[in-house]
Order: structure tokens, then C-alpha cells, then sequence
């Protein structure tokens, strides 16, 4: 059987992994935490997007319509916070190259799609009828319009998978680190029961070493009171 020495050397090197797997499982887990909190920023930052981008084209249409100059300023604000919106957008997924880059290409298609809706408010501004009903019959703005939200929806279906991905993770590493902190307790109860059987040998070793001892000296006592 293994010295007491051993044993707990043996513990003490089993308690020292089990601290570090903890450790790194639970870095791991702050990691994944922060990535679904990123995804789910990026779904919201997505779902306030749509709203925006749909009131500046419907603004714009209807004031080349109405000619209503509510239209036009709601048309301008809508415009301004959609751009806005869809630059924050893009800083959110700096991290992700393939979002990046399918983003970065949106961006010239969100521009074209204010540059049509805008070129409504121009046209309506300057009487050209003909030139806005020429427009509209393109239907340009739409095909641009659904360009964009075909993009966004690939970057919706990432941030899904992600997600899905980092939760799984997750719950992996959660029972890793369950299976191990019961591992722990399990070997240093074994070793605790080693540890007890060794102090007991070692108690009994002691006592026979101590009778043979006794036994000795009470035989060097008998010589000596022969003698």
C-alpha cells in the first residue's frame, strides 16, 4: 500500500487539477456568455433596422404622392437613422469577416435604395410627375429593398447558428465540469479510505515494533538477572 506521503501528494495533485479544469471551463463559459450576448445584440440591432429602412421608403413614396411635407421630413429622419442604424450594425460584427463582408456589400445597396427614395422626394419637389410615375414603374427601390433584406436575413441565420453553437458548447462544458467535480469527490474519498488503512497499518506496525520491543527488553532483563 502507498506511504501516507503518497497519498496525499496524490490529492493534493488530483485537487490542483480539479481547480484547473474549473478555471478553464469557467473562462470558457464567460467566453460563450459574452458571445451570445453579442449575437443577441446583433438579432436586436437587425429587428429595430427593418422598421426604419421600411418608413423611408414608404415616407418617400408618399410624398411623391401627397406632396405632404410631413412626408418628406419623416422621410429624412427615417433616412438618417436608418444609416446610422445600419453603421452601428456593422461595428457590431466586426468580429465575424463573413457577416463583415456581407455587410460591407449591403451598405452600397442601402445607400442606392435613399439615393431612389430620395430621388422621389426630388422629383415630387419639382413637378415631375412623369418622371415619378417613370420611377416607380421600374420598381428599382423594391428589387434593392428585398437585395437588402436577403443579406440581413444571411447574417440572421449566422447569428442563429452561433447561437445555437455557443449553447451547446455550453451545456457540454457544464457537464464536463460536473463529471469532473464528481471524479474529484470519488478518488479523494478513495484516497481518504487509503489514507485511513495506511495510518492503521502504520498504528498496528508501531504497536508490534513497541511488543517485540517490550519482548526484548524483557529478555535482556532475564539474562541479565541470570547472570
Amino acid at each position: 500500500m502507498p506511504s501516507q506521503r503518497i497519498i496525499l501528494g496524490t490529492g493534493l495533485a488530483i485537487l490542483l487539477l480539479i481547480g484547473a479544469a474549473s478555471i478553464g471551463l469557467d473562462l470558457k463559459s464567460r467566453s460563450d456568455t459574452a458571445s451570445v450576448d453579442r449575437a443577441l445584440e446583433v438579432l436586436k440591432k437587425i429587428s429595430d433596422l427593418r422598421p426604419l429602412m421600411r418608413s423611408a421608403e414608404s415616407a418617400a413614396r408618399g410624398f411623391a404622392v401627397t406632396g405632404n411635407p410631413e412626408f418628406a421630413k419623416e422621410h429624412r429622419d427615417a433616412s438618417a437613422a436608418f444609416l446610422s442604424a445600419f453603421d452601428d450594425l456593422l461595428a457590431a460584427v466586426r468580429a465575424n469577416p463573413g457577416e463583415t463582408r456581407t455587410l460591407e456589400e449591403t451598405k452600397a445597396l442601402v445607400a442606392r435604395q435613399i439615393a431612389l427614395s430620395g430621388e422621389l422626394v426630388r422629383l415630387q419637389n419639382a413637378g415631375d410627375r412623369a418622371g415619378i410615375a417613370a420611377l416607380m414603374a421600374r420598381a428599382e427601390d423594391r428589387t434593392v429593398t428585398e437585395a437588402i433584406g436577403s443579406n440581413l436575413e444571411k447574417v440572421v441565420a449566422e447569428e442563429r447558428r452561433l447561437l445555437a453553437q455557443n449553447r451547446a458548447e455550453s451545456e457540454t462544458n457544464g457537464r464536463v465540469l460536473l463529471a469532473i467535480d464528481l471524479a474529484g469527490v470519488v478518488l479523494i474519498l478513495v484516497l481518504a479510505i487509503a489514507l485511513t488503512l495506511a495510518a492503521r497499518r502504520s498504528s498496528r506496525e508501531l504497536e508490534q515494533s513497541l511488543t517485540a520491543s517490550k519482548a526484548t527488553n524483557e529478555a535482556l532483563e532475564a539474562a541479565v538477572a541470570e547472570r
